[in-house]
């Protein structure tokens, strides 16, 4: 347990001491996600001009390697954000892109609203998006890693077959999928899209 004063001050006096032993190249800098492009920016700017270091980086809380890993080879099979405003039928999975991505979310509302889009969303947690949902799918933070094998039939995890169906029906779709998503459970649910031929994902 310690004050802040004190907590500042120590980090401080750890930082020059390694600066002034090692050089800036020995400290690394990890921002977050959660902060403001404010914030980051005097982030980076404290990291440069006071420590002395280009070692900046920011934690990542989505695992894009291996989402580019199940989708390697088939590059017609990822949609783009322009793609989301258009697409007949969406099926968002986890995620809140009112939150994390206003753009997306507004490129969601419009497509329903002009175009009749039909957006499904299957998720443990209720968002603002349900509102301009075709159907929604709610299930405990179990349910992630259930979704493939239901929505390919061969999992009992998820009893609402209505919603399945009515996500099976459509002629093509479009896959969005949040951070709930990583690594061995990322490539079940692109192998899942890979075998019907009409899907395509993108990483929220």
């Amino acid at each position: 347990a310690a004050t802040w004063e004190h907590a500042l001050r120590l980090a401080a006096s750890k930082l020059k001491e390694i600066r002034a032993t090692r050089g800036g190249n020995a400290i690394g800098v990890l921002g977050s996600n959660q902060t403001t492009n404010e914030e980051n920016y005097l982030l980076q700017k404290f990291a440069r001009s006071v420590l002395g270091t280009n070692n900046i980086d920011h934690d990542r809380s989505v695992d894009f390697s291996s989402f580019a890993h199940a989708m390697a080879g088939h590059k017609d099979k990822s949609a783009s954000l322009r793609d989301t405003a258009t697409a007949p039928a969406i099926l968002l999975i986890g995620g809140n892109p009112t939150e994390e991505h206003p753009l997306l979310a507004w490129n969601l509302r419009s497509n329903v609203r002009l175009n009749r889009g039909r957006l499904y969303v299957a998720s443990a947690k209720k968002i603002k998006l349900e509102r301009q949902a075709k159907a929604v799918l709610r299930f405990n933070e179990q349910g992630y890693a259930a979704l493939p094998g239901y929505l390919d039939g061969t999992g009992a995890e998820i009893a609402d077959l209505s919603f399945r169906d009515a996500v099976l029906a459509e002629e093509s779709l479009l896959v969005i999928f949040g951070q709930e998503y990583s690594g061995a459970s990322i490539e079940a649910l692109v192998a899942w899209g890979l075998k019907r031929g009409n899907v395509r994902f993108a990483f929220l």
